[in-house]
């Protein structure tokens, strides 16, 4: 399977973020809390499904990245 584009309307930090992946290898790099760990388990959750930890953000991924905008 390849991944040509992601978009993330609302997911955590990021809204309306877009980011496009070209052929080979690629490698996500921007300065720190840009959001770079939050694209990879945007990522991941599309493929796996958010991880159910109750009421407790540390471990509930859809607490934990709900959208800063509301």
């Amino acid at each position: 399977m390849k991944i040509n584009k992601v978009y993330i309307k609302g997911f955590g930090k990021l809204k309306d973020y877009e980011i496009e992946f070209e052929d080979g290898f690629q490698v996500i790099g921007a300065e720190n809390e840009f959001g770079k760990s939050t694209i990879m388990e945007f990522i991941g959750m599309m493929f796996y499904g958010k991880k159910s930890g109750g009421q407790n953000p540390l471990k509930n991924t859809g607490l934990k990245y709900r959208p800063w905008s509301g």
